[in-house]
Formats: C-alpha cells, structure tokens, sequence
C-alpha cells in the first residue's frame, strides 16, 4: 500500500519540466558558479576565523581634543575585601591628582 502511494507522490511536481532540447548547458556557467560558490564559501571561512580570534587591548585612549575635564565612574566589586583596604589612585600626564 505504501509503495502505490508514494508512486503516485511521484507524479506531482509543483514545477513543469523543461524538454532537453530547450536546456542550454554552456561552459562558461559552470565556471561561474564554480568560482562564485568558492568565493562564497573562502568569504564564509575568512569570517568565522575572524569570529573565532580573540583579540586583547590593555591600553585606554582618552580623547583630549575638548579639553575639558574627564569625569570617570568606576564601580568595582571585590568580595571579601574590606573596603578601608582599597584604593584608587589616578594620575594624569601633567601629574594632576
């Protein structure tokens, strides 16, 4: 029963086939998408690898150009460390305090 069922599936199709007459198959398509998919897929492979690379920068820049006083909030939490233990000291360039 199943296999009379799924031979007649088999005659439905949602898109009319082309005769092999009408179908043009030239070289040149082939080498387009042959190139296309591989620039597709080394895009894809350079993009995960970026994804994947972890990069770490220590430095801060502060943007003088205003030259206005830097307002800075810092909220730090340490546990277990009393808080008369702790201290932030902060200097600029110009040895301001």
């Amino acid at each position: 029963m199943a296999k009379g069922l799924f031979n007649n599936l088999q005659g439905i199709d949602a898109f009319g086939k082309t005769t092999e007459d009408v179908k043009v198959k030239p070289r040149t398509g082939a080498f387009l998408t042959i190139l296309s998919a591989a620039i597709i897929l080394s895009f894809t492979a350079m993009e995960f690898f970026d994804y994947r690379r972890v990069t770490v920068d220590t430095s801060i820049v502060v943007d003088k150009s205003r030259g206005e006083k830097l307002t800075v909030n810092m909220n730090v939490t340490f546990p277990r460390v009393p808080c008369y233990l702790l201290s932030v000291d902060v200097m600029d360039i110009s040895g301001e305090t």
